[in-house]
């Protein structure tokens, strides 16, 4: 009885170790080993003080803030401000440089608040360039921006309003807006 005992934890040893070796080296061979790339130049975009072009208007922030009269000797005005919070910094271009994408709201002096997605790319000489800004909506809630390496797509998700809806409804219908970038610009992709 004794030796049936050793003989039976042995045998238990032994096959523990062969089992733990399989799982090991399976565990090895399926995992994904890192992809070596190009470092991505990292660099500060100061999208606060920069210039963005607005359907087809040029406005540029001081400390994030854009503010004129709309008219001359009238008590409306328009401020532009960046989004705070929302932004996204990582290589959306593909070029092994940082660049930013931020969210810009335009209260252009109606009842209106518009929403607009911006890239800016960073370049190697250091100087960033704002792309044109796409329009997202009208009184919406922006929820996130994302970029995906593996598709070369970025995302941004908002809340809107049912077409039925009246803008004074806060938005609770979810919608996602995904782009690529080309030649510098969003290009929005269906």
């Amino acid at each position: 009885m004794k030796i049936n005992k050793q003989i039976v934890m042995w045998a238990f040893l032994v096959a523990f170790v062969i089992v733990g070796g399989v799982v090991f080296s399976n565990f090895k061979i399926n995992s994904k080993q890192p992809i070596k790339t190009e470092p991505v130049i990292k660099n500060s975009i100061d999208a606060e003080n920069m210039t963005f072009n607005i359907d087809g208007e040029m406005v540029t922030l001081k400390d994030g803030v854009y503010r004129a009269p709309t008219v001359p000797d009238y008590a409306s005005s328009r401020e532009a401000r960046l989004l705070e919070g929302n932004s996204l910094n990582d290589d959306i271009s593909g070029d092994k440089i940082n660049d930013r994408v931020v969210i810009l709201v335009d209260q252009p002096g109606g009842t209106g608040v518009f929403y607009y997605i911006v890239p800016i790319l960073g370049k190697k000489d250091g100087v960033p360039v704002p792309g044109k800004a796409v329009f997202l909506g009208d009184r919406i809630i922006p929820q996130s921006i994302s970029f995906s390496h593996t598709k070369n797509l970025m995302s941004v998700s908002i809340l809107e309003r049912k077409e039925t809806e009246p803008f004074s409804v806060t938005p609770t219908v979810s919608k996602r807006f995904s782009f690529k970038v080309v030649n510098g610009e969003l290009v929005t992709v269906k």
